[in-house]
């Protein structure tokens, strides 16, 4: 029995959730309401519900309130149409199932899924045959999630093992580090000490010259010849040990030239370490998102809005793109990735098996060019280069030929 109820959010009437057939009532509590709005819903008196169950029964006890013509099941209809609002407003505006279908079709590619459902099961409008099949599409959506699920899981965590890894190098190179500056401040300390003692005997030096020139002065007048000659004898010493410690004062100020350019450079390696990891952290973070990224449209080419400025999905729409060079093992892989953002992908060794000849007629259908200038000689990239200012073609320069580096590549291109 279908009533048609006046609802103020939505014109016109539509169903309440317990004429709807009881068939489709699990289907709709799974897809419009989360576990912990099932807690919510349980914690409330209205309800009269065990909140201490386990997430299956809460989910059975709320499926078999709804098929209840109650003040329970009239507050978790309330409940849906407050959260939907704007999409019942949105499908009471339509009256054929074409049109419905085609606002469900635009909802399901933007990932609004849940209120559109829930505002094409209370409308009186849609047949039920459309019903219906959409209901199995929701059904079967949760089996491609499962899967899904289970492969991005596998992907994520070899990915933060990766990651772990990157973390525990870092972390070597930093300890390292931390142990040459250590070492070097010891060494700059004890440099520093030798300096000053150094000018301590300086000093002492120009005392004990000052005193020698007294001590002439007074050999002139009163000392024999026999002790000028000594006085002479030990001003030479004097001079002696004057160079010499002239000599190592100069030693040692190179040596600490020397560590403080060792420092600098020390200093400025651990800038670079840490600019590469942080490159590497951000590659990490564009290929995990590559991986666990889900195309909720697995068909672009019936979407009006392909290679428009009004496409709404994050991905390439069906791009050609061209990947010259790179590793051999990994062309599977470079592949597989594009394919996930929605691309075409083609190949081009860059000429070292396939003929060059080819590249032009490949350039000339492929609407972006991808080059790693690692796996590449210097000449084909350039010629490449200039191919692609001829043709007009988009030209992505890549540092390496990574699968990381590729998808953050593709992740800037479809942002």
């Amino acid at each position: 029995m279908n009533l048609g109820t006046k609802n103020s959010r939505g014109a016109g009437f539509r169903k309440r959730i317990w004429d709807i057939s009881a068939g489709y009532h699990c289907s709709i509590v799974g897809t419009c309401l989360r576990r912990d709005e099932l807690r919510k819903i349980a914690r409330k008196k209205v309800f009269a519900l065990r909140s201490d169950t386990s997430d299956f029964e809460l989910h059975t006890n709320v499926v078999a309130l709804a098929a209840e013509n109650s003040a329970r099941a009239k507050a978790l209809h309330t409940l849906l149409d407050a959260k939907y609002q704007s999409a019942i407003i949105r499908y009471s505006r339509v009256k054929t199932d074409d049109a419905i279908e085609a606002l469900w079709r635009l909802d399901v590619h933007r990932g609004a899924i849940a209120g559109a459902f829930w505002a094409i099961m209370t409308n009186l409008t849609a047949s039920q045959y459309l019903v219906h099949r959409l209901y199995g599409e929701i059904h079967m959506l949760g089996h491609d999630f499962l899967s899904d699920h289970q492969k991005n899981a596998r992907q994520l965590h070899e990915l933060r093992t990766k990651s772990n890894l990157f973390q525990d190098i870092l972390v070597s190179e930093r300890q390292h580090f931390l142990r040459q500056r250590i070492e070097l401040e010891e060494q700059i300390a004890g440099l520093r000490m030798a300096v000053q003692n150094q000018t301590i005997l300086a000093r002492e030096n120009a005392a004990f010259a000052q005193e020698v020139q007294a001590l002439r002065k007074e050999m002139e007048q009163e000392a024999s010849q026999e002790e000028m000659s000594s006085l002479k004898l030990q001003v030479a010493r004097f001079h002696q040990n004057t160079t010499r410690l002239s000599g190592s004062i100069e030693e040692l100020n190179a040596e600490l030239r020397h560590l403080s350019g060792v420092n600098t450079a020390l200093k400025s390696h651990n800038k670079q370490l840490a600019r590469e990891n942080e490159e590497q952290r951000q590659e990490l973070l564009s290929l995990e998102a590559a991986m666990i990224v889900k195309n909720t449209v697995p068909n672009c080419g019936a979407c009006e809005f392909l290679e428009t400025a009004h496409c709404p999905g994050p991905d390439l729409c069906g791009k050609k793109i061209l990947y010259v060079g790179g590793q051999h093992k990994m062309i599977p892989h470079y592949q597989r990735l594009v394919e996930n953002y929605g691309g075409q992908f083609m190949h081009h060794d860059g000429g070292v098996e396939a003929a060059r000849n080819l590249l032009p007629k490949m350039l000339g259908s492929a609407d972006i060019v991808f080059c790693p200038v690692d796996c590449i000689s210097h000449d084909a990239c350039t010629c490449v280069k200039k191919m692609c200012k001829q043709y007009q073609k988009p030209f992505v320069l890549m540092r390496s030929s990574g699968l990381s580096t590729l998808a953050r590549k593709i992740e800037n291109i479809v942002q």
